[in-house]
């Protein structure tokens, strides 16, 4: 049994259910769709993602679901890939050379108004440094900020990954955040000399292959495309997908595991039995479900819901617009801008859907998506609706030359839903999950609230944790 139908759910009930003679049903509210966190809906009559629009390619298990889901056919590329970040008033193009925001050529950085004369003296430092490497998790932060400045810091590395993880640089886990650089800082004394050779070895392999593979792929109907066809042949392959059911408590009765549900609908209550469950929701939501079974003051599982509790979440909005080409900027080439946190913006960055995506030009209007919203500003994601997209629209008229009304926009809110990867947070993971195993036997957690936030990471735990219990 599974439960929660987002990308991890999903993907877990898929390598489930290729085994023989094992019964797998996935039940999720349905509220507002199915498919959790990856949400495709019209904005101006053409699908237009609400939450994650692309994958990595240089992660395996997005491609391996999609190839065995014959959906390899329909991915696209985007046809943009240069984002700028938001400086003194003006869109600077991110200098070459940068690795998750991290730059590793000196020279690529000469002449960059993000940067000054010191910092590069201070990456060429850091090229050659002695020492010894990383030896535990760190927060990103720190590492940056010691290596190179608070500059590069804060220009360069946390516009990146603060604005991708909704989190302040200083607090996020190295290891669980940014496990390329967490490697390449535990191999050796210098970040930008193992990265650098990261990068040349990617190059010699594209020169060998004689083709540059893009950094990510989507589809033509959005993530949804992946999560509706995922859907569809799960039904094919004899799994029961349980929409409009809300699940109450996780709890052990009579030799085998229950859940107590009950119909978003009407209401009404009842009791379903499995020889394993599969939680693959957020930690919140995890923690009510093994919380529930005896009462608040008699947890199923105490240990795993204190542990549980600790997990931290960002709240996050994205107003999507849908605007007439003469009345914005939209530079060519460019996928999107970056706002760097204290930059007085709620405005956390821009993505140019319409530039990125063929499939979002045909009716020659320009598609925006505006996050708002982050760790160390939990309040502008919550404002009203009104307020909330004057602000957005009074900033994209700086940021991007906004010039009059839009033709369509919407509002999507995401509360609690950007995990916080604190330092530490995989050796609390791994804490969690042997306090779970102890308190209720076959029961798993796994999605985004652990261990990975994008889309490949999500399969990739899904997929796990089903192969965990059908062989266990």
């Amino acid at each position: 049994m599974i439960v929660g139908g987002g990308i991890a759910g999903l993907a877990a009930a898929w390598e489930a259910s290729a085994s023989r003679g094992v019964s797998v049903s996935v039940l999720d509210n349905g509220v507002p769709a199915p498919g959790g966190k990856l949400r495709t809906s019209p904005l101006a009559g053409l699908p237009t993602d609400e939450g994650a629009d692309m994958f990595l390619a240089r992660v395996p298990e997005a491609l391996a679901l999609v190839d065995e889901l014959n959906l390899t056919d329909r991915l696209t590329a985007p046809a943009a890939g240069g984002a700028a970040i938001w400086l003194d008033g003006a869109a600077h193009p991110m200098p070459g050379g940068l690795v998750l925001g991290v730059p590793t050529d000196p020279a690529a950085l000469r002449g960059s108004p993000l940067v000054e004369a010191a910092d590069v003296e201070q990456v060429r430092a850091e090229l050659s440094r002695v020492g010894a490497p990383v030896t535990k998790d760190r927060s990103v932060g720190s590492l940056i900020r010691e290596r190179f400045g608070d500059r590069i810091a804060d220009r360069l590395v946390q516009p990146l990954l603060g604005g991708i993880n909704a989190g302040v640089l200083d607090r996020l886990s190295l290891a669980a955040v940014a496990p390329q650089l967490d490697r390449v800082a535990r191999a050796g004394p210098s970040l930008a000399a193992g990265l650098a050779e990261d990068l040349a070895a990617s190059r010699q392999a594209a020169a060998v292959a004689g083709t540059v593979a893009p950094p990510f792929y989507g589809l033509p109907g959005g993530m949804g495309e992946l999560i509706a066809t995922l859907r569809a042949q799960l039904t094919n392959r004899g799994v029961t997908l349980r929409d409009g059911v809300r699940a109450r408590s996780v709890r052990t009765a009579g030799g085998r595991l229950a859940i107590d549900v009950e119909s978003t609908g009407s209401g009404e209550p009842r009791e379903v039995t499995a020889d394993a469950v599969i939680l693959a929701v957020p930690g919140a939501a995890a923690a009510a479900l093994l919380r529930g079974g005896a009462g608040p003051a008699h947890p199923t599982a105490p240990g795993a819901v204190l542990l549980l509790d600790e997990l931290r979440t960002a709240s996050v909005a994205m107003v999507r617009l849908a605007v007439r080409p003469d009345r914005v900027t939209t530079p060519p080439g460019r996928s999107g801008l970056l706002v760097p946190h204290g930059s007085g913006f709620i405005t956390v960055a821009i993505s140019y859907a319409s530039t990125k995506w063929a499939h979002l030009t045909t009716d020659g209007l320009v598609r925006l998506r505006v996050s708002v919203g982050h760790d160390g500003d939990p309040d502008s994601s919550r404002l009203p609706t009104d307020e909330l997209v004057a602000r957005v629209l009074g900033e994209a008229r700086t940021l991007t030359g906004l010039d009059g009304p839009v033709e369509d926009c919407s509002v999507i809110r995401w509360p609690g839903a950007f995990p916080q990867y604190d330092v530490g947070h995989l050796e609390r993971c791994d804490t969690l999950d042997a306090t779970l195993a102890d308190e209720l036997p076959n029961v798993t957690l796994t999605g985004a609230a652990y261990r990975g936030i994008g889309v490949p990471g999500c399969i990739r735990q899904g997929r796990a944790a089903a192969a965990d219990a059908v062989s266990g």
